[in-house]
């Protein structure tokens, strides 16, 4: 496993000096990003001098051929310097020197770097201690181009649900400065294994023919420490965090950084020790425009011991130098458990949490927070009398809607939220009932019987724009898993419930694959977050290992391929840009903590015979983010330009608490234009907030190609 001070590849720095010369407020305490060229918008175009901005080649040369069976690295892995204009870029990001600059509204990036594609298969686990049923994580929003600072808030559970509080043991935190532990690897490989999954090898030609129509899942492999939060990096690794109490009390304050281009081998992996006292359990992740990890609140330590509160804490990654450090900038409220939103502006919206129920506030462009003047402890008057919270502050499920606004939903109200309006203090707009109210049957007669869900511990995505699927969670009638689409493209949101699924789903993650199909997984008939001795007995509930395929087209489910692990309560589950899916976490509280992970493969990466299907290409695979404007037409060259079919757009996501925070889908207009695509961005320019994006193009055989990762900048600008 790679420790200390990383030499990552040099598609890092290049992410970071293309995305903070691209515009926009930066926070004054960040160092400034190199210079930068500009070109036509959406191509990718190196400096007028051609200087390099670091010496040396980072990247491992070498090719590796791609097998029938998935697990093998495929691409040519080629590490270019990054080329920028006059100047040098030292590690830390700060740079001194001019810019070649070129047509305006064009993408910015300085560099180019040649990134090995390969699939990977691991486990994490992501476990986490103490909260009430139901409790989220929230995650955090992008600021503007150019912003280089980042606060927000995780935040805590609320009211509604126990949750045994697991014995935390006193942990002192680490000395400043770190010496970074130097664990032993335990295989040493750099490339995935090359069977699909444990039993590949002996396969049958049929049941290798089911990868076509459910997929299927790499064999189990190891992960550092339990991932209980998850996000993609800007240059295509993987950020995950958590705890361990039981095993290494230390990795509360530890980090890792997973590049899936070098296989799931130990040397894949860079353990790195946090150097700020921050405990970033059940906090919130978001990638900010200049590449970096915003990190909002966590838990708060007293004594060494977690106190299942919110602290104010906002913490930044730094994938050039691999540091984690402590902003200077503090939100406005301790949360513990909250929702952030990267709004059209670049700012951030964040809500809820334990000790941050008093109102939402904003992350501005400049890194600083602004209170909103909304009451979010506000209280509701059901018809029987009764009342009850207005807004639940565990995880929110917001998303910015076809309007621009905040959408919401938790277990009693829908809500439409303006940060800016009320002259600037923002509103709220209630939308009625979500939970304690009845489903209307198509005669218009009430179905008191029906429950939806409960929020907390139901997953939920933006699958189309503007509709949003909800899945499973807990529910009165504890027989069922509810399924409900609600369509916010109008002036009121439509509930339109599902035939529910015949046993509950608790806890479970759903993710958007690169076609827009949904994928299902983990989560139990129970909401396992006590600790129970293994094996797992019939009270604890029973462990979903089926993993489900939704279509949002036809509205029906298909079933997945069956996995190995349990992934309960703080799993994650998170889209690579090789358009496999990472699954892992589970536990902290729960019956089990999975120090592992499995990747999955979906359906659309196999010929009928199960066998692996060749992929078209895009060109940049794996390079500098694009830079893109709102509502405009980029430009992908491709060989393979012909054979289109369609082309999708995925936001990269971060994940923790079952909910994505990042994640939405759009498919895309485009056109062949010599050996390229001409590539339609959605005329709504809120259908696309500002940050990172994944493009994949399918082939007329419906096999996509990797992703060719692209920034979109902010719509519209704050109002002062």
């Amino acid at each position: 496993m790679r420790v200390s001070t990383p030499s990552f590849k040099l598609a890092s720095l290049a992410v970071l000096t293309v995305l903070a010369a691209c515009g926009g407020g930066g926070d004054s305490s960040a160092p400034a990003v190199g210079p930068t060229a500009t070109g036509n918008q959406g191509n990718t175009v190196k400096p007028a001098d051609g200087n390099t901005s670091i010496a040396g080649n980072n990247a491992a040369a070498g090719t590796s051929t791609t097998p029938s069976v998935p697990g093998n690295a495929t691409g040519d892995k080629t590490g270019n310097t990054a080329a920028s204009g006059t100047g040098n870029t030292p590690a830390n990001g700060s740079t001194s020197g001019s810019s070649a600059n070129g047509n305006t509204g064009s993408s910015t990036p300085t560099t180019s770097a040649g990134n090995g594609a390969g699939n990977t298969t691991s486990n994490g686990a992501g476990n986490t201690n103490g909260g009430n049923a139901g409790n989220g994580n929230a995650g955090n929003t992008r600021p503007a181009a150019g912003d280089t600072t980042g606060n927000g808030a995780g935040t805590a559970p609320a009211n509604g649900g126990t949750v045994a509080t697991p014995v935390v043991p006193p942990v002192t935190p680490p000395a400043k400065p770190v010496t970074p532990e130097v664990p032993t690897a335990n295989n040493g490989t750099t490339q995935p294994p090359a069977a699909a999954d444990a039993g590949n090898a002996t396969k049958t030609p049929a049941a290798q023919s089911e990868y076509k129509t459910k997929g299927v899942w790499s064999p189990t492999v190891n992960w550092p420490l339990v991932a209980i939060h998850a996000a993609l990096t800007a240059d295509g690794r993987v950020l995950t965090y958590g705890t361990d109490y039981t095993k290494n009390p230390g990795s509360r304050f530890s980090y890792d950084v997973w590049d899936p281009t070098l296989g799931t081998g130990d040397d894949a992996h860079m353990m790195l020790p946090s150097q700020t006292d921050t405990f970033l359990f059940c906090s919130a992740q978001i990638l900010l425009q200049d590449g970096r990890m915003l990190i909002l609140g966590g838990d708060l330590l007293k004594d060494g011991r977690a106190t299942n509160k919110g602290n104010k804490d906002v913490n930044l990654f730094d994938p050039v130098s691999g540091t984690l450090s402590l902003d200077r900038n503090k939100m406005t409220l301790p949360r513990w458990y909250g929702t952030a939103t990267t709004l059209p502006t670049g700012e951030v919206y964040i809500q809820g949490g334990t000790d941050g129920e008093r109102h939402p506030e904003l992350r501005k462009t400049d890194g600083t927070f602004r209170a909103l003047d909304i009451n979010t402890e506000a209280q509701y008057k059901l018809p029987n009398g009764q009342t009850g919270n207005m807004f639940e502050n565990n995880y929110p499920r917001n998303f910015v809607a076809p309007n621009g606004k905040i959408f919401g939903f938790d277990p009693h109200f829908m809500y439409e939220i303006d940060p800016y309006g009320n002259n600037g203090k923002g509103s709220v707009k209630m939308h009625g009932a979500h939970w304690d109210f009845p489903r209307i049957r198509e005669d218009g007669t009430e179905d008191w019987e029906y429950w939806r869900a409960w929020q907390a511990t139901s997953t939920a995505a933006m699958v189309r724009p503007g509709l949003i699927f909800q899945f499973g969670g807990v529910n009165p009638s504890a027989q069922q898993a509810p399924v409900t689409l609600i369509d916010i493209n109008g002036d009121k949101p439509k509930l339109i419930d599902l035939p529910p699924l015949t046993k509950p789903y608790v806890w479970s993650n759903a993710t958007i694959m690169a076609d827009g199909n949904v994928l299902v997984s983990g989560g139990s008939t129970e909401n396992l977050l006590n600790d129970v001795e293994e094996p797992i007995n019939q009270e604890a509930g029973e462990i979903n290992y089926e993993s489900l395929i939704f279509n949002p087209d036809t509205r029906k489910f298909s079933p997945g391929a069956r996995f190995n692990e349990k992934r309960l309560y703080h799993s994650v589950t998170l889209l690579l840009p090789d358009a496999t899916i990472l699954s892992s976490g589970g536990g902290q509280p729960g019956p089990v903590d999975n120090l592992n992970a499995q990747i999955y493969y979906p359906p659309y990466l196999f010929n009928a015979d199960g066998t692996r299907a060749k992929r078209p290409v895009l060109q940049g695979e794996g390079d500098v983010a694009m830079v893109a404007e709102p509502a405009s037409t980029i430009h992908i060259p491709t060989a393979d330009a012909a054979d289109i079919s369609r082309v999708t757009l995925i936001k990269t996501g971060a994940v923790t608490h079952s909910f994505d925070m990042d994640q939405r889908y759009s498919e895309v207009k485009f056109r062949v234009n010599g050996n390229g695509l001409d590539i339609e961005l959605p005329a709504n320019k809120f259908q696309t907030p500002p940050g990172f994006y994944h493009v994949f193009a399918f082939n007329k055989a419906g096999v996509p190609s990797k992703s060719r990762m692209i920034r979109i900048n902010p719509s519209v600008v704050a109002p002062k």
